[in-house]
């Protein structure tokens, strides 16, 4: 392009690039617009998933209902005392098998010998 020679034609070509910058940062705020909208529509989404979550996890003490967290806490309790109240079990039976094993064998041996 040639250099402008009079002022007018100074003041004309930087009116025409005064232009074309603002609709270039009209376009780029429309953009950045759009981008910060569905950023907020992302996160709003993302909030509502995180707390159903959090509902199934921790316990609501205005239902009474327990959470994920809790009820495994509850669970590995009671699988702990089956396990418990299994091997008292166990070991009575041994006890007695012992017992009764040796009671056999005694009386076997006082009968036959």
């Amino acid at each position: 392009m040639d250099t402008p020679k009079t002022q007018k034609e100074m003041i004309l070509m930087m009116s025409i690039q005064m232009d074309a910058l603002t609709a270039s940062n009209l376009e780029l705020s429309k953009k950045q617009l759009q981008m910060s909208l569905d950023w907020s529509i992302y996160m709003n989404k993302s909030e509502l998933k995180i707390s159903k979550i959090l509902g199934y996890l921790e316990s609501d003490p205005t239902t009474n209902h327990k959470g994920v967290v809790e009820q495994q806490h509850v669970n590995t309790n009671n699988i702990n005392d089956i396990l418990s109240k299994w091997k008292i079990g166990e070991a009575k039976w041994g006890i007695l098998g012992f017992a009764g094993g040796s009671g056999v064998v005694g009386l076997i041996y006082k009968f036959f010998f």
